[in-house]
């Protein structure tokens, strides 16, 4: 398992590659998970006539872009860019877009508006990239923030022919 001092160094000491690498995976594997854990995505095995899965999972706290000009409180915009940290994680693990989820946490006092507007802009985007709309969870939370999951398949691998 870990060696003696380990729970002493940051995440800053050792970063978010070795992290994964060193730690994480040796982690999961002493429980009998496998390695197909990826810096972005998981990846998940089935037959070779089913192809396989990708999942990966981002959380969105109060978006930068909120920082902007012109975008303080862009609830749309949020939405949008929620599902395109994501996105760009499926996109680069090769396969075709399959699904999105969102959980939203909000505090009680936020307008239900914010909320449809956020959820309207997660839509479009996964119109826009896509994945089918898949629903969630809404959640209260003192602030806002979002985590997003984005599931994407790989065709069959084909079977060779002999002639």
């Amino acid at each position: 398992m870990l060696t003696a001092g380990v729970d002493e160094r940051t995440l800053g000491d050792v970063g978010e590659f070795a992290l994964i690498r060193d730690f994480i995976v040796p982690a999961v594997e002493a429980f009998g998970f496998a390695g197909n854990i990826g810096d972005d995505c998981g990846f998940l095995s089935r037959s070779p006539h089913s192809g396989s899965l990708a999942i990966t999972t981002d959380g969105g706290p109060r978006p930068i872009l909120w920082k902007l000009a012109g975008h303080q409180k862009d609830y749309a915009d949020a939405g949008w860019l929620s599902l395109v940290a994501s996105a760009s994680d499926i996109a680069t693990s090769g396969g075709a877009p399959l699904a999105a989820v969102t959980c939203i946490k909000a505090p009680v006092d936020l307008k239900v508006r914010d909320v449809v507007r956020f959820v309207q802009g997660f839509a479009e985007a996964c119109r826009a990239f896509g994945f089918e709309y898949a629903g969630g969870d809404v959640g209260e939370a003192s602030h806002f923030s979002s985590i997003t999951t984005a599931v994407r398949s790989e065709e069959p691998t084909s079977e060779l022919q002999s002639h």
